[in-house]
């Protein structure tokens, strides 16, 4: 929640901004695909996964899209937003360092099976699990 607005993905292709008090509807943007990540909101802008294997950047206030990355499967993970970068796992195998203005790939990494969990960020560290039953601390660059 930020600023009153509650921000939701939904398996119905769609990620919301609710008013937090009333519940009612600020905007709605339609993904071609489910909506399971938790959107992370960042100085004004919404970053989401979905099951259309694209991260999309969103403005917070009007739903519009800013910018669309596309991996080659299923986005599950939610977003982890550090110091204007968007990391993010696939379900392509790949944890994905994004910019936060551009959407343009900084570096990815890959792991060997799925990547459905959150990124977390310590000290410029990423720290990710994979389906591969491993946990993987990323430098920036790896």
């Amino acid at each position: 929640m930020v600023d009153d607005t509650v921000y939701v993905g939904s398996y119905d292709n769609s990620v919301y901004a609710l008013d937090a008090v009333t519940g009612m509807q600020r905007w709605h943007f339609e993904t071609d695909g489910g909506v399971v990540s938790s959107p992370a909101v960042v100085d004004g802008t919404v970053y989401v996964g979905s099951f259309d294997n694209s991260v999309y950047a969103l403005d917070a206030v009007t739903g519009t899209q800013q910018w669309r990355f596309e991996t080659h499967d299923s986005v599950e993970s939610s977003p982890a937003v550090v110091d204007g970068t968007v990391y993010i796992g696939s379900n392509d195998n790949y944890v994905y360092a994004l910019d936060t203005a551009t959407g343009k790939q900084q570096w990815c990494f890959e792991t060997d099976d799925e990547v459905e969990s959150s990124p977390a960020v310590v000290d410029g560290t990423v720290y990710v699990g994979s389906h591969d039953n491993s946990v993987y601390a990323l430098g920036d660059g790896d």
